[in-house]
């Protein structure tokens, strides 16, 4: 008969057993480390969660300034500084997300607000097409979504938004050599490079309104259609045009560039080696107001006076640089483009200012060139408003007025102007005429003529 051996632990080891395996158990649910287990904390806390992108209108923005809310409306950063090639960086998120973003600076002449959204981490650019998704994403005006929580802008919702622009921007995505699926918010950008997404945002202007509801409104500035977008629903859509593929924009910054250096010092301006000379167009012309200078002889001699006065006659603006040009409309049908930019020069305290609008670059032998005046005769409209405070009374009184105004250069030779504006029936109504004025000397701009001579109502008898 066989018998079975048995071994028995001693009861006190049984109890050293014990104790053993509750301490290992206790140190598996403590991380106490060794092994695969997670290892022992060191002191440092994780990396934070941050934000960073580029602000961009095809240019970058100047002088700007970030500001991020979360979902609740909280303020997670403000008055955080865009540098000069429209960069932000590690903004480090607090709150919930969505994050919204609004970034404000000049963009060409003009100061404006872009916006965006983030859903985390990671990249978020700034342009007027992410500030397209965010009013489509959320049916809202965007400024008006920069206050308090924004439960509309959901991931879904943001994804159906990009859709719907790059639906309609087909032709200038592939254009640009951009993908139908790139992501507006996220996707690669660099501000001023003239090429892939920067290329997509030189080539449409995009606008914000409200009608019925809130819409986008695309306009081409290198092809042809119009492309009007609301919450949901298109219509119209924006082609390419034949050349735009082709043409090389970045050497826009070689130009502006050279030009600022030429704005060092009147002797550098005047240089035959670096002064603007070099960079201007055989057919430039420019008004200044006065008597066109034609050619780039008398057009550098115009500009390098001009910055050796500044604009208000005593003010030097040596040692400004002009500013990476936001685009205008360009004419590919010749044997060479012909594109609208901004021209806008920065002061070396930091001050924006135009220098002229409808001013203009071409190519010669491929090299871009500053074309000056696009028209023969400068042309300026703007809107104005005006507050009349009266205080000669118990109470304050205010009249309020309104106007358009229409600034025509009194170039040598021109009698009169007309000024038209087609109401709704498309027909063109005749607003005023501009004439030189009698006797008067020295005359830059063109007068209103009017009904009487004295008033403002304006004379519709051309004769």
């Amino acid at each position: 008969m066989r018998h079975r051996q048995s071994v028995l632990a001693p009861a006190n080891a049984v109890a050293r057993l014990s104790g053993l395996s509750a301490i290992s158990f206790a140190c598996l649910l403590a991380a106490c480390g060794g092994g695969s287990a997670t290892p022992p904390s060191t002191g440092v806390p994780p990396p934070a969660a941050t934000l960073s992108g580029t602000v961009a209108v095809g240019a970058p923005i100047t002088n700007g300034k970030l500001r991020v809310l979360d979902a609740t409306g909280s303020v997670v950063v403000a008055d955080v500084a865009i540098d000069a090639d429209g960069n932000y960086a590690n903004i480090t998120l607090t709150g919930p997300a969505p994050y919204r973003i609004e970034a404000c600076g000049y963009a060409g002449p003009n100061y404006k607000c872009i916006y965006s959204v983030a859903n985390g981490a990671g990249t978020a650019n700034v342009t007027p097409l992410t500030t397209a998704t965010v009013l489509l994403a959320a049916g809202q005006s965007p400024d008006a979504l920069m206050n308090g929580a924004a439960p509309a802008l959901t991931s879904t919702r943001i994804a159906s938004a990009q859709t719907q622009l790059r639906e309609g921007l087909a032709s200038v995505l592939s254009s640009a050599g951009v993908s139908r699926t790139f992501d507006f918010i996220s996707g690669s950008l660099s501000a001023g490079s003239r090429t892939g997404y920067d290329a997509v945002l030189d080539a449409v202007g995009v606008s914000t309104g409200q009608d019925a509801q809130p819409f986008v409104q695309i306009t081409p500035r290198l092809g042809s259609g119009n492309l009007y977008l609301e919450q949901g629903s298109s219509s119209g859509t924006v082609i390419a045009a034949a050349g735009a593929a082709t043409l090389q924009l970045s050497g826009l910054e070689t130009l502006f560039r050279n030009m600022s250096i030429s704005m060092a010092s009147a002797t550098a301006c005047a240089s035959s080696s670096i002064g603007l000379g070099r960079s201007l167009a055989a057919a430039a012309q420019l008004s200044m107001g006065g008597p066109a200078a034609q050619g780039p002889a008398q057009v550098a001699g115009a500009l390098c006076g001009f910055f050796a006065m500044g604009d208000d006659g005593n003010s030097p603006m040596w040692g400004s640089r002009l500013l990476s040009p936001t685009l205008g409309r360009c004419d590919l049908r010749g044997v060479a483009p012909v594109c609208g930019v901004s021209f806008v020069v920065q002061s070396p305290a930091g001050d924006v200012m135009p220098v002229g609008n409808g001013m203009g670059v071409t190519q010669e032998a491929g090299v871009w060139k500053f074309l000056g005046d696009l028209m023969p005769i400068s042309i300026q409209a703007s809107a104005k408003a005006q507050r009349t405070r009266r205080i000669d009374t118990p109470a304050p009184v205010f009249d309020y007025d309104r106007a358009l105004a229409f600034e025509v250069a009194a170039v040598p030779g021109l009698a009169c102007a007309k000024v038209t504006q087609r109401n709704a029936g498309g027909n063109a109504v005749t607003i005023g005429f501009y004439k030189p004025h009698p006797g008067a000397t020295d005359q830059r701009r063109l007068a209103l003529w009017t009904a009487d001579g004295v008033s403002w109502g304006a004379g519709m008898d051309p004769l």
